[in-house]
């Protein structure tokens, strides 16, 4: 058991080491400018609709009920006055505008190109997040090496993405009641993007909103359905020969026999 925990813990220590080391490496060979510009306006509207469509999208089909509103009844006891159905309702929003902000740590920073987004999700971030909550107590064991262990250390270096959530707050509060006007009266006419972004944050200079967007993570799910899709029609086709073999087989034994009855 005792060297079992040993080996535990120097993988944990290996996958850190080398996880920082790896992605401190791509990003000081992209960054050997300390830091990367701060996002602009556009950047950062631009992500903040992507992320809060999102967010929206997971409650999209929520069949809840909620209460809106209390008043006292015959007895004393506080009621609900009114009930909507969630996917309509304010609640909604704050909810999902609570958790945009916090996904700007799940994006990187990309070379300059005037032609591509300059933020793309970053790849294999869920592993992370999995492998240091499995962690549990090892993770003492592994800070005293001077290892970072809390995932924004390890992926935030030199703290952009802080910076940048620190935008995302900032522009949040800032347009909190156009967003709350899209969502109440807009999102079945227009993108978030248009209605936020063109329309009103950065009126003069929108030009990010035209970059491709790389969703790394996107392409990380199709890589593996194409595998997947792949190893199907490599196991169908197997099993097709499988089946050509076995009725091969039954005619040929159907001959030999028909020509046994013959000779007799």
């Amino acid at each position: 058991m005792v060297l079992v925990g040993r080996v535990c813990f120097l993988a944990a220590c290996a996958f850190l080491s080398f996880g920082l080391a790896a992605e401190n490496d791509g990003e000081s060979k992209k960054a050997e400018k300390p830091n990367h510009p701060p996002a602009t306006k556009c950047e950062v509207c631009r992500l903040v609709s992507m992320e809060l469509e999102r967010q929206l999208d997971k409650t999209a089909k929520s069949g809840a009920v909620i209460g809106t509103g209390h008043r006292l009844d015959s007895k004393g006891n506080w009621e609900s006055n009114k009930r909507i159905k969630y996917k309509n309702s304010e609640v909604r929003l704050m909810d999902a505008l609570e958790g945009v902000c916090e996904q700007m740590y799940s994006y990187e920073i990309q070379e300059e190109d005037k032609a591509a987004f300059r933020y793309a999700r970053r790849r294999n971030l869920e592993a992370l997040k999995d492998f240091l909550s499995g962690m549990g107590d090892m993770m003492s064991r592994v800070q005293k090496l001077g290892i970072p262990t809390d995932m924004h250390s390890m992926i935030d270096p030199n703290g952009d993405l802080r910076k940048l959530k620190l935008k995302c707050d900032s522009f949040i509060e800032d347009y909190e009641d156009d967003i709350t006007d899209w969502y109440k009266e807009h999102q079945e006419m227009a993108a978030l993007t248009q209605f936020l972004c063109v329309e009103r944050a950065v009126k003069e200079n929108h030009t990010c909103l035209a970059q491709e967007f790389m969703d790394s993570f996107t392409e990380d799910v199709k890589e593996e359905n194409d595998k997947k899709a792949a190893d199907s029609a490599t196991e169908q086709n197997a099993k097709e020969d499988e089946n050509v073999e076995e009725i091969h087989a039954e005619e040929i034994d159907e001959i030999q026999s028909e020509d046994v009855h013959t000779e007799l």
